[in-house]
């Protein structure tokens, strides 16, 4: 089973498209959790797990070209809710998974045309924890692909900082994402949300994963 690509036997139908102007750039990103690899494989394969770092609510089916779909703004019409229709790609538990990826609605043409893909790998590091790897593949070039691209530099160390095994947590992301400034200016100040006060209080959050949904802070 490729690390990498597509596999080339599937159970479902996969929808990819492949940017014409393929460049070849990989985005990578890491972080070390708490947690044996099977337990932080959780939080990326199931819906409870996605909802716990992610999403507010998720579709998800673990098998070849089955659902891998983070809702990040559900008070958007059906197709800008975030990941509809993302697909996993393949897997190997504990060990790696790999699923589609889109653009966010804020960057339609490519949202609408073309897919990138995500590898995430989950390595043990001594008792109790793991390192997860995260890279990010598939990009086009050109301006747009660019900015796309400077967005999910920033963005999915925002996701990965939300990260945690699911062994003794009970809590789901409902406001405390990441706002839009975190992503467009300068870190949001922690703490921050219903009730708060000062810079990010209050305002609109932005972890959309590739998917560009909003969601609540």
């Amino acid at each position: 089973m490729p690390a990498f690509g597509v596999p080339a036997v599937a159970t479902g139908a996969i929808h990819y498209r492949r940017p014409t102007g393929f460049s070849g750039r990989r985005l990578r990103k890491g972080v070390e959790v708490r947690g044996a690899p099977a337990e932080v494989w959780k939080a990326w394969t199931t819906k409870e797990g996605l909802r716990s770092f992610m999403a507010p609510d998720a579709r998800v089916s673990l098998e070849i070209g089955g659902s891998f779909e983070p809702l990040f703004d559900l008070e958007s019409p059906p197709g800008s809710q975030g990941g509809e229709g993302l697909q996993f790609l393949s897997y190997l538990p504990p060990e790696m998974l790999s699923f589609t990826w889109n653009a966010p609605p804020d960057h339609p043409t490519i949202r609408s045309q073309f897919h990138t893909w995500v590898v995430v790998r989950f390595l043990p590091e001594g008792a109790d924890r793991t390192r997860v790897l995260l890279d990010h593949l598939g990009w086009g070039t050109g301006e747009k692909w660019d900015k796309v691209y400077a967005y999910f530099d920033r963005a999915w160390d925002l996701v990965l900082a939300r990260l945690v095994p699911l062994r003794g947590r009970s809590d789901q992301l409902d406001r405390s994402v990441p706002t839009a400034e975190g992503l467009d200016g300068d870190p949001p100040p922690v703490g921050t949300g219903p009730g708060a006060t000062g810079r990010g209080a209050g305002r609109t959050a932005a972890v959309r994963g590739e998917c560009g949904a909003l969601q609540r802070w």
